[in-house]
C-alpha cells in the first residue's frame, strides 16, 4: 500500500499549506507523477 501512504502524505501536505495560506478550502491539485517514480497509477 505505498500508493495509499503517498496519498495520505500529499493530503497532509495539501491541508497543511492550505491552512498556513488561510485558504478555507482546496477547490483543485493537479498532480504530475513521472514514468520513473516508481508510483503505479
Amino acid at each position: 500500500m505505498h500508493e495509499m501512504s503517498l496519498c495520505e502524505s500529499i493530503m497532509q501536505i495539501i491541508e497543511d499549506e492550505a491552512q498556513r495560506q488561510g485558504f478555507e478550502r482546496v477547490i483543485r491539485v493537479r498532480l504530475e507523477i513521472g514514468r520513473l517514480s516508481g508510483v503505479e497509477i
